[in-house]
């Protein structure tokens, strides 16, 4: 495989054809700017941006900003539009639509561009979910956390960390529960994924 960086301001993005990733982007209001702005300084290499993707999970589990996802009519849309690319750009292997963010672990097909296929999601959901709260200008944030999935092991601990979030961010208390979620029958039988037992927390 060919492996691509490519940098857009934030954290460089590893762009690798038909390689499995594992992705998370915020809602624009998620962080504070001028916290950002400290990580964005901090970062050095592997180890560090490691370190900054620890201390943003933190924080977006508290649920900061706006938090519009808490509407499950908008979380719903959202879901949709990242399930609705599954066979077609990608495999899903879990994804999770948070109050202020977004997980997602995909295998995307070789000729589809990490960096395009983000954008397609932001795309399709901002100018929908923008008429729905009346509001205008930007929805998610520029740019997006990214994390190569190297091994089957690994595949299955993103998996998941992806699949517990809202349990461990007080949102559930078992996966399945969550609505907005491949651990619930609503969208895993959509993406043909197994249950969620209740011993994998």
């Amino acid at each position: 495989m060919l492996e691509v960086w490519k940098s857009r301001g934030y954290l460089p993005h590893l762009e690798v054809p038909g390689a499995t990733q594992f992705l998370t982007w915020r809602l624009h209001d998620a962080i504070d700017p001028a916290l950002w702005e400290v990580w964005r300084k901090m970062y050095d290499g592997d180890e560090s941006a490691r370190q900054i993707w620890r201390e943003a999970e933190k924080h977006l589990d508290q649920h900061g900003g706006n938090a519009y996802f808490r509407r499950p009519e908008l979380a719903h849309r959202v879901m949709a539009a990242i399930v609705s690319r599954h066979g077609k750009e990608c495999e899903i292997h879990a994804a999770v639509v948070m109050p202020n963010h977004v997980h997602l672990v995909v295998t995307l097909r070789e000729d589809v561009e990490l960096s395009k296929f983000v954008g397609r999601i932001k795309g399709a959901t901002t100018h929908e979910i923008n008429q729905v709260l009346g509001r205008t200008g930007p929805l998610w944030q520029s740019g997006y956390f990214d994390r190569l999935v190297r091994s089957a092991d690994h595949l299955a601990r993103c998996i998941k960390y992806v699949h517990w979030n809202p349990v461990k961010a007080k949102l559930a208390a078992h996966p399945s529960w969550y609505a907005h979620s491949t651990a619930s029958s609503t969208w895993s039988e959509k993406v043909s994924l197994p249950e969620v037992s209740a011993s994998e927390g």
